[in-house]
């Protein structure tokens, strides 16, 4: 005879456990009794920093003049457009709308326009950031004399041409 899944009871309310076992407790609770209800962090002064000198006296600088403060940037973009200047490969991981975009438009923008041997290739991994996105590098191309139609996107609706 085939035993049935094994059904288990939240330790704080006596509902049904979905959330499974706390690997520290090994209790089972419920996802009302699993879920985080308030979290509250308390703020920060706010850290701002120069960019590095090519970028803010570069021909990409307008881009960020209307966001910049006095000048400065959040420190985690000047921090790593100052990695980016010194040639190291970079990565950002920050929250949502923190300007992690910003960096690298700036830093892809500085480098179209003083090196023309420079290519930048974008993925985005959903088609409305892909729009949005291609839009804000066509205002930013636009900001610095670049044609908008410098910046292209590749999606699943362009035609290929037979070979």
């Amino acid at each position: 005879m085939l035993a049935g899944p094994q059904v288990h009871t939240c330790h704080e309310c006596g509902m049904p456990a979905t959330a499974g076992a706390y690997p520290l407790t090994l209790r089972h609770k419920c996802i009302e009794c699993a879920a985080l209800s308030a979290v509250e962090i308390p703020g920060t002064a706010e850290m701002t920093m120069a960019p590095p000198g090519s970028i803010a006296t570069g021909p990409a600088w307008p881009v960020a003049a209307g966001v910049a403060n006095d000048g400065k940037l959040w420190l985690h973009q000047a921090e790593a457009l100052r990695e980016l200047e010194a040639g190291k490969n970079t990565v950002i991981a920050t929250a949502t709308a923190s300007g992690k975009s910003l960096i690298f438009q700036l830093w892809t923008l500085h480098q179209a326009t003083t090196s023309l041997e420079s290519t930048a290739l974008v993925f985005y991994p959903a088609k409305s950031l892909a729009n949005d996105q291609t839009r804000r590098w066509q205002e930013a191309a636009s900001i610095i004399g670049l044609p908008r139609k410098t910046i292209g996107k590749i999606d699943g609706d362009v035609k290929s041409r037979p070979a």
